[in-house]
């Protein structure tokens, strides 16, 4: 259950980053943590493959102070990660928004994360279904933001394949 709970959330912030990118994102979630998951993309001019690990948190809905979900966060600064991870903060309640811009204000220090990132579900009060979800990039500055619609027809397309790799 866990995995998939945590599928949910490395799926909306992929679809973020092919929207950043304009490259597809594979994911892989080892057997055993640290990392939750790493993902890779390969890229040309240079010829680069990245693998780069993730640990994840989750805010879930029944926290009701901003304080709560940092304390959830600093619990997670300070597991003492390596260097080379990243942080992923999937925000999962209807103060999404409001919590990641004060997050964003109020902790200076997210060492040892190489970058931190969050992720929360959007959707329009009044209608049905969800949207979509918004990626930040909180650190290194500045801080980023995009907004992924899963109608998006261009999140469908498979990006141009690196020079280097044959098509069969």
């Amino acid at each position: 259950i866990k995995k998939a709970r945590e599928n949910v959330a490395e799926y909306f912030f992929i679809l973020g980053l092919k929207k950043i990118s304009g490259m597809d994102w594979f994911l892989r979630q080892p057997g055993n943590d640290p990392p939750d998951f790493e993902l890779m993309t390969i890229s040309n001019n240079p010829i680069t493959i990245t693998l780069d690990p993730f640990e994840l948190v989750e805010i879930p809905g029944r926290c009701k102070t901003f304080e709560e979900i940092h304390k959830i966060v600093k619990g997670k600064l300070n597991k003492g990660y390596v260097q080379n991870y990243h942080l992923l903060i999937f925000v999962n309640h209807e103060k999404s928004g409001e919590w990641i811009k004060q997050l964003h204000e109020q902790q200076e220090d997210f060492s040892p994360f190489k970058t931190i990132w969050t992720v929360h579900l959007v959707w329009y009060k009044g209608q049905q279904g969800l949207y979509g979800s918004a990626v930040n990039r909180l650190r290194p500055h500045p801080a980023k933001t995009t907004q992924v619609a899963l109608n998006d027809e261009d999140l469908r397309k498979t990006s141009q394949l690196p020079d280097h790799v044959e098509e069969l």
